[in-house]
């Protein structure tokens, strides 16, 4: 079932708090459910834009202009809902500073018959390989089947192209420790292994914001309730995660005791999946 505008106006106003953190001033994109129920993103110019949803403007390297919505509050969140959007995703970039990334993005992606316990080993040998050159990282479950890492660039003055370099650079490497399991090639026959998509981290590429409602890719994996992504740690992935921790309605109820509840944003309850095997601890990845 679809959430309506009501359901999603209270799951906002809920969790709102939680999600500020990744989602306040931050160019986006929406999307809704399509004809065949996979997201459906809006292109072109906005429509008239209630007066809490702001627009920032650029220029392409081939001159077209781009113009994109950012929040800053819950009324603008509210806003998106109201002229549609169900699924909200993130730039790689907060709107003051366009030309310089704030975080890196890898997304996992399991084709068919890749099981969700080797996702969560190959996101553990990603963020080892990120330790390796001191780079803090943290995992998101999107709840329709990806897991996705996030790197915080905390004020580091990277380029984009230093970014693009970068990403794929490790997910090269991710590629050659196993490359019957692993590609980064989206064209690919994807069938029982692991596309490493390193696109997100590109100027100009988006991904699911953290908290945001999010389409399953299959219609007949459709719920009562919409999965959400979901900021998790690496000790939750370590224990075997669920690959979809919370729903909108579960995270109402979570929100209303997390936002009370001091601490590190990204420790919230998210249950293993029940008989999951457990990956390899990291204190063995490192030896």
């Amino acid at each position: 079932m679809i959430a309506g505008k009501d359901e999603l106006i209270r799951y906002w106003s809920a969790i709102y708090k939680l999600a500020a953190p990744y989602l306040a001033r931050r160019p986006l994109k929406w999307a809704w459910r399509g004809a065949n129920g996979k997201p459906a993103f809006h292109h072109g110019d906005p429509p008239v834009l209630p007066s809490a949803v702001h627009l920032i403007s650029w220029t392409r390297v081939n001159s077209t202009r781009v113009m994109r919505p950012w929040v800053d509050s819950l009324d603008g969140v509210h806003g998106l809902v109201n002229i549609g959007a169900l699924e909200l995703h993130e730039f790689g970039c907060g709107v003051g500073d366009l030309n310089h990334p704030d975080r890196l993005a890898f997304n996992l992606k399991a084709g068919d018959g890749f099981a969700w316990d080797r996702t969560l080993e190959s996101a553990l040998k990603l963020e080892h390989l990120l330790r390796r050159h001191a780079l803090r990282s943290e995992p998101r479950v999107s709840g329709t089947g990806e897991l996705h890492v996030i790197v915080p660039l905390e004020g580091q003055a990277w380029t984009w192209d230093r970014a693009k370099s970068f990403v794929s650079a490790i997910g090269q490497q991710l590629v050659d420790s196993d490359p019957v399991q692993h590609t980064t090639n989206s064209k690919e026959d994807r069938r029982g292994r692991l596309l490493i998509d390193c696109l997100r981290s590109y100027y100009g590429q988006t991904l699911i914001a953290a908290y945001s409602p999010a389409l399953p890719s299959n219609i007949r994996e459709m719920r009562s309730s919409l999965p959400v992504v979901c900021p998790v740690t690496w000790e939750q992935v370590e224990r075997g995660i669920s690959p979809t921790p919370h729903t909108v309605e579960s995270m109402i109820l979570e929100a209303q005791s997390a936002v009370s509840r001091p601490g590190d944003r990204s420790k919230r309850a998210a249950p293993r999946r029940p008989g999951a095997a457990r990956p390899s601890r990291r204190k063995s990845r490192a030896n």
